[in-house]
């Protein structure tokens, strides 16, 4: 019974991650870069660079605390947001599909 309990676990992290956890990082990343460039410096990677590595000094990131907080707060927030965009995804499949 407890190999089926360590496999089915295992499973269930592997799914979690690949569609909630991964979508989800990459639409947060892409929306954290759109807020720290705006629109008018859209590509600007030399501007993105120092905004990270500005972050990456704060003190609060410096501690191994914080580290752990933020990990725990990027890794909910993505699944959140993957959870979001497959619910969302659901209901507009739904409603293109409907028939009448």
């Amino acid at each position: 019974m407890g190999g089926l309990l360590s496999e089915l676990s295992n499973k269930l992290a592997e799914r979690w991650l690949t569609l909630l956890v991964l979508p989800g990082a990459l639409y947060l990343a892409v929306a954290a870069a759109g807020h720290t460039l705006g629109q008018s410096a859209a590509l600007d990677v030399g501007r993105l660079t120092h905004a990270i590595s500005d972050a990456a000094r704060a003190p609060q990131v410096a501690t191994v605390g914080g580290q752990v907080v933020l990990l725990a707060a990027i890794l909910a927030g993505a699944a959140a947001t993957g959870l979001a965009a497959q619910s969302l995804g659901s209901v507009v499949e739904r409603v293109a599909l409907a028939a009448g």
